[in-house]
């Protein structure tokens, strides 16, 4: 038994389920002893160990790691995984994946960030010293580093403020400066610069918004006169515009409903009772 050849199919199956299943299974399958099936791996250079990377990774997971794994390890990625730090990190050496915390920081790169890490926005540091901005966040976190209040505003950031004040908010652009969204603001006061001014209503938006506020949702108004939800309120409530009740249903309206309903969409039936959707879906439930 122990001298007879192996044939090309065990020799397949060796291959094929040793890395998986280890020597005791194999060799219930292929009628060998334990031993021969070992001096045979052996002698194939088949390793048990990559058992550790059998598991199949998803596309999910391999999007995770290497998201995860340059700036957060594999102690992390393996706990939201639910594996081992050793798979992890054989998975990353396999994807060609480095720790980015992993790499060295020069003298001269920490002085930089030193010096100029709450005076500069952090994508502007990021750039000089060739590291992605969640690396910078990163190290300044190690050396407690913390953005100043009182640091000037650069030329650049004044300019970033002119362009995107109308179309962003004030977080998101304290986000891309890393500023408070206070900061922001009172610099657009020192400016003199409004952002309502910015984008100021022309006398054809007032007009068509004195004659659909209250009868038609704010959200689909906003989307008509393409501006934010908050922007539509502060104008109409600047206009000293209420929201009127709407009529009473009528049985004419209540029996189109009822025949309707299952029919046509609600913001159709909407258009042509002229109410809104929510009071449509209101109305349906209550005839139910």
């Amino acid at each position: 038994m122990a001298n007879r050849k192996w044939t090309e199919e065990e020799l397949n199956y060796l291959k094929a389920f040793y890395p998986k299943e280890g020597a005791e299974s194999v060799a219930k399958k292929l009628g060998r002893s334990r031993d021969a099936i070992k001096v045979k791996a052996s002698r194939l250079k088949l390793d048990r160990r990559s058992q550790i990377d059998y598991k199949r990774w998803s596309l999910s997971e391999i999007s995770f790691l290497k998201k995860y794994y340059p700036i957060k390890g594999s102690a992390y990625v393996a706990k939201a995984l639910g594996c081992t730090g050793k798979k992890v990190r054989s998975k990353a050496r396999e994807l060609k994946i480095r720790r980015q915390t992993l790499l060295y920081w020069s003298r001269a790169e920490l002085e930089y960030l030193r010096d100029w890490y709450g005076k500069k926005p952090t994508t502007e540091i990021a750039k000089a010293l060739d590291r992605t901005p969640d690396a910078v966040r990163m190290k300044a976190q190690t050396f407690n580093l913390k953005s100043t209040r009182s640091r000037l505003w650069t030329e650049s950031e004044i300019e970033y403020l002119r362009q995107h004040s109308a179309t962003m908010t004030l977080s998101e652009i304290g986000k891309e400066l890393n500023r408070s969204r206070e900061s922001v603001s009172h610099q657009l006061h020192r400016m003199e610069i409004r952002k309502k001014q910015l984008n100021p209503w022309s006398a054809e938006e007032i007009e068509l918004l004195k004659n659909k506020y209250g009868k038609m949702p704010v959200k689909e108004l906003a989307g008509i006169l393409k501006r934010s939800r908050s922007s539509v309120l502060g104008k109409a409530n600047g206009l000293g515009l209420q929201k009127s009740r709407s009529p009473l249903y009528t049985s004419k309206d209540k029996e189109y409903l009822r025949r309707f309903y299952l029919q046509k969409s609600n913001t159709e039936l909407a258009r042509v009772l002229g109410r809104s959707v929510g009071s449509i879906e209101l109305m349906a439930k209550k005839l139910e």
